[in-house]
């Protein structure tokens, strides 16, 4: 009787170290779950990487929407310009963002509509001085802007909000000496995509375009 009792014990303990055992590896498993990869966080990512800008295929197509508008511009063929601008435009003096805590910013004076660009157009807008300078400029002065880290960044951000998702801003400068000796000469534009065609957003210069 002894030893019926001592060999239950025994396959009793037996059976108690098996279990554990057992549920030592569940535990594993379970775990191992846990940390594994998640489908939908990695379609997400990649998702994000697709929807990036390719900045230097835009950039190939802004050089070619700036030959088009110069000739636009050169001709003085109004209609062309008026497809290639979006309005209103904005002609305000372009501020820097240090300049925000010294200075109101109207954003709003310096916007033109259709009527009032074909009034500006030719003299204080486009004029023979810069007309003549688009005739052999080689259009390579534009750059991709970057919302975050440039100095007139508050600028810029007014005027992207119309433009496509996932799309550019770009910047043309050109700068010039005056035949007539009086200084230099420059102006800017900025380009962006809206319903995916690029449009002139804005001009700027040394002197205001409104009063």
């Amino acid at each position: 009787m002894k030893r019926f009792d001592f060999f239950l014990i025994l396959l009793l303990l037996c059976f108690g170290m098996a279990c554990n055992r057992g549920r030592g590896s569940i535990d594993v498993v379970q775990h191992q779950d846990t940390t594994a990869p998640n489908p939908g966080t990695q379609a997400q990512n990649l998702n994000t990487i697709a929807q990036q800008p390719d900045t230097a295929a835009q950039l190939k197509e802004v050089k070619i929407f700036l030959i088009k508008l110069k000739t636009a511009i050169v001709k003085n063929n109004k209609q062309e310009l008026l497809n290639r601008i979006h309005f209103p435009m904005q002609t305000q003096l372009m501020w820097m963002n240090d300049e925000l805590g010294t200075k109101e910013i109207d954003r709003k004076n310096g916007l033109i509509s259709k009527e009032e660009f074909l009034k500006y157009n030719g003299k204080e807008l486009f004029d023979k001085e810069q007309r003549r300078v688009l005739r052999y400029e080689l259009g390579d002065d534009v750059s991709a802007i970057n919302l975050q880290t440039d100095q007139a960044s508050n600028y810029y951000k007014t005027l992207v909000s119309e433009t496509d998702p996932g799309t550019t801003l770009f910047n043309y400068y050109l700068q010039w000496e005056r035949p007539d000796g009086r200084g230099d000469y420059w102006f800017g534009l900025v380009i962006g995509k809206i319903k995916g065609e690029f449009k002139v957003l804005s001009y700027y210069s040394k002197w205001p375009l409104k009063a």
